[in-house]
């Protein structure tokens, strides 16, 4: 009996202390495709890494509420920049990470557009 009463408060105490904290920590393309995008929950960065000395602009994409948004690394080649972004705990969102294709007027059939990695679900 005295087991029970011991272990019976202590799993309430935990059960009670325990936080369901969702949040993800989410990468979206990698290091050998030149452009990475990259969430960390915990206070929500959002970063946007050039991989390569390609000279093609890189840029985070993300929906938030039906909005799109591009959030662009201009440092360059080998640097990561870091938007700080401010969402509500526990919602999902969309990213991905794009090379920035530019578009010469006028546009040429073929051209590829820019080139984005396929989108990854994020929870603050």
């Amino acid at each position: 009996m005295l087991t029970a009463a011991v272990v019976m408060p202590l799993v309430v105490v935990l059960g009670w202390g325990a936080a369901a904290y969702a949040g993800t920590n989410r990468t979206a393309g990698s290091r050998g495709e030149g452009v990475r995008a990259i969430f960390y929950h915990d206070g929500e960065h959002f970063f946007v890494c050039d991989d390569s000395t390609d000279g093609l602009q890189v840029y985070g994409e993300y929906i938030w509420n039906d909005v799109n948004y591009q959030k662009y690394n201009a440092l360059g080649g080998g640097t990561c920049y870091d938007h700080n972004l401010d969402f509500p705990e526990n919602r999902t969102f969309m990213f991905r990470a794009c090379l920035d294709y530019p578009v010469l007027p006028p546009p040429a059939p073929g051209l590829p557009g820019d080139w984005c990695t396929p989108w990854v679900a994020a929870i603050t």
